[in-house]
């Protein structure tokens, strides 16, 4: 019994198994505790309205990247190494000329839309973050295609601290820029 556990420990599926469980989590618990940190700085309203451009990002990375990560995800191991790099670039460039296009139509439609008290420096922001999201995305999935754990689970922590961070920043901006105007 205790032979067989052991054996199976040992198995390199299990133990890359275990250490992609564990940076998940680990990648999923660092926002969750930054939030009592968020809320020192921010008011409901005002963490309501990250939330809000949040969900902005989200949907706009539906709409420029088309999921096309999932089509490199299935190509990786079907295609040959150079078809797989021409698709890859043009998957690349598809998501970036997406960007840009969407780019031009926000900056165009922050003239006839209020979003929700948003800047519209702010708004116009999305394309870019999004676009280096979806390049980010990209790589997390190449590395772990290539079964490179400790590469993924640099990168893949790297972004959910970058995020945090950046989070953390913006919010006592926010609050220092706001709390001079009270």
């Amino acid at each position: 019994m205790i032979k067989s556990i052991i054996s199976l420990y040992c198995n390199k599926l299990i133990q890359n198994s275990i250490l992609y469980f564990g940076l998940t989590l680990v990648g999923k618990i660092i926002p969750f505790l930054i939030i009592p940190y968020m809320t020192d700085f921010l008011t409901p309203d005002q963490f309501g309205l990250a939330a809000t451009y949040i969900m902005y990002i989200s949907f706009f990375l539906l709409i420029i990247g088309f999921e096309l990560n999932r089509y490199v995800d299935v190509n990786y191991f079907k295609d040959s190494e150079e078809e797989f790099s021409r698709n890859l670039s043009t998957v690349i460039s598809v998501v970036f000329l997406s960007s840009a296009m969407i780019l031009v139509i926000t900056i165009l439609s922050t003239c006839f839309i209020n979003f929700s008290a948003i800047s519209a420096l702010w708004i116009c922001l999305i394309p870019a973050a999004v676009f280096l999201k979806f390049i980010n995305i990209l790589n997390i999935n190449l590395l772990r295609n290539e079964d490179n754990v400790k590469l993924y689970g640099v990168f893949s922590i790297f972004e959910m601290l970058t995020y945090s961070f950046l989070s953390l920043l913006l919010a006592w901006i926010y609050h220092q820029w706001t709390s001079k105007g009270a």
